[in-house]
């Protein structure tokens, strides 16, 4: 199977495709939800939660690849961690 080495990332891709084209039309207004982008046609999906966005977007292109990131946010979501707090445990 031949390997394909891109020139960006589809991260890179997604997020240039979005600040080119969609980052005015989108904030303030959408703040918050979902955008599932496959840069290479342009097309876009959106909505209230990045599962049922995911979903349309593979259900409307399969065997794509899309960019998931919340509109007018840096990430699509953000990671965190359980520690024991000082004199428990």
């Amino acid at each position: 199977m031949e390997q394909v080495i891109e020139k960006e990332s589809l991260a890179t891709r997604g997020r240039k495709f979005y600040e080119q084209h969609l980052k005015t039309l989108l904030e303030p207004d959408n703040n918050g939800k979902f955008l599932a982008i496959e840069p290479e046609s342009g097309k876009y999906f959106m909505g209230a939660d990045r599962t049922s966005v995911a979903l349309e977007a593979l259900a409307q292109m399969p065997g794509k690849l899309f960019f998931l990131m919340r509109v007018g946010f840096p990430a699509a979501d953000k990671l965190g961690a359980y520690g024991r707090r000082k004199g428990q445990g």
